[in-house]
């Protein structure tokens, strides 16, 4: 799947609104599992218990992968950008390949620490007592078999966010999109606590909010783009045309607008 990154302006684009909290994208969460990983590593050098150094070890690599892949992720996310799918015959607003793929081995790095401490136990190997030993890594392999099959669970969705001449569909990690345009009443920004996509079903039905992480574009972006075709049903052909003719095509309507009101 090829992947481009755009930053279209538009008039009525809410600029002002943090797609992060802060203003940025929170690396310092990688950071501190980067450190946690450092401290792993020091006390596997540190001690000469072999089952202790293989658990330790475990601990470290796996914390190693979480902290690089969170930083994979935040670094993924792009302010005033939309990062569409160039193969779609649609406007697909489509997440990081990349973040995608670091989600997966964040799963499965956390499985590592518990085929440590189980060759440790089988082969008798010299340990230490303790729940962070004993106990710490069956918790850490359970919760990273939850990560893989949540995941596995979310691939019956679409990933991202495709506008078609039909409707909308997809989003993973949020709720599911499937619906029609003449099920959609309106399309706005939530701006607390950060930019999120508003989308508003007719019938009084609850607002599904989708923030910046799941379509992998800027909310504050993605808000007029989906409003102008809610509003204009007759270029909604131009979405089986492909994502930058789509953007393109709203562009264009802004530009010609002020003259048509001449």
């Amino acid at each position: 799947m090829g992947q481009t990154r755009l930053s279209p302006r538009f008039a009525d684009m809410d600029d002002g609104v943090p797609v992060f909290p802060r203003g940025r994208a929170p690396r310092w969460p990688g950071a501190v599992v980067l450190a946690a990983a450092a401290l792993m590593a020091f006390i596997a050098v540190a001690d000469d218990r072999l089952g202790l150094r293989l658990v330790m070890v475990a601990y470290a690599v796996t914390l190693v992968c979480i902290g690089v892949c969170l930083m994979v992720m935040a670094g993924s996310l792009v302010p005033r950008t939309v990062r569409i799918d160039t193969d779609a015959a649609s406007l697909h607003f489509a997440p990081s390949a990349r973040a995608t793929v670091t989600s997966v081995v964040m799963g499965v790095s956390m499985l590592l620490p518990a085929i440590a401490q189980i060759i440790a136990v089988r082969q008798n190997l010299p340990t230490m007592q303790g729940i962070f030993i004993t106990g710490g890594p069956y918790v850490l392999a359970v919760l990273g078999v939850a990560v893989v099959g949540a995941l596995l669970w979310r691939l019956r969705t679409p990933a991202g966010l495709e506008l078609s001449p039909e409707g909308l569909r997809g989003i993973r990690g949020s709720a599911a999109v499937d619906l029609p345009w003449d099920s959609l009443a309106a399309v706005q920004l939530a701006s607390a606590p950060t930019a999120r996509l508003s989308l508003i079903p007719s019938g009084g039905a609850r607002p599904i909010l989708v923030p910046m992480a799941p379509m992998g574009s800027d909310p504050c972006l993605v808000v007029p783009i989906v409003r102008y075709y809610l509003d204009h049903p007759e270029e909604r052909a131009l979405l089986a045309g492909g994502g930058e003719a789509a953007i393109r095509r709203v562009q264009d309507a802004e530009q010609t607008a002020p003259r048509s009101r001449d």
